[in-house]
């Protein structure tokens, strides 16, 4: 039986990743049927994750009230555009989503050029800053 041990001490005289090693392991030891076994814990446990980002989601998009209406009439005003962008960050944060390109270059050209606005989700705000490292100028949050 090959242990794992060994295997991750080739590892350091190859280029093998983590997964190969794994895989290595289940082949070299005639463990296929546990691996398949293990296959269908790990979909089980990726499909728990997304079906609770999916509750999560259809929480609270629906509530989430629009960036630029909320803020016509408030101290920090957002421009249309600007609001569109920030409900779009707004909708991939609560979907789980890491950003486009589009909406994390916009984010990391206008968001430090603006004040936070006074009606934000503010999660959302703390997800941009701890995520892709993007602060409002006024780092209110």
């Amino acid at each position: 039986m090959t242990t794992l041990a060994e295997l991750i001490s080739t590892q350091k005289y190859t280029d093998l990743s983590d997964i190969k090693i794994i895989k290595a392991w289940f082949i070299d030891n005639n463990m296929e049927s546990e691996g398949i076994n293990l296959m269908a814990e790990l979909s089980k446990s990726k499909f728990d994750k997304v079906y609770l980002q999916l509750k999560n989601a259809q929480t609270w998009i629906p509530i989430v009230p629009d960036v630029y209406e909320s803020n016509k009439f408030m101290k920090n005003k957002v421009s249309k555009e600007e609001g569109k962008y920030l409900n779009k960050i707004t909708q991939s944060f609560l979907l789980g989503l890491d950003l486009n390109d589009d909406l994390l270059n916009w984010a990391k050209t206008n968001i430090p050029n603006m004040n936070t606005p006074t009606a934000i989700f503010v999660p959302m705000v703390k997800w941009l800053k701890d995520k892709y490292k993007i602060e409002f100028a006024d780092k209110v949050l």
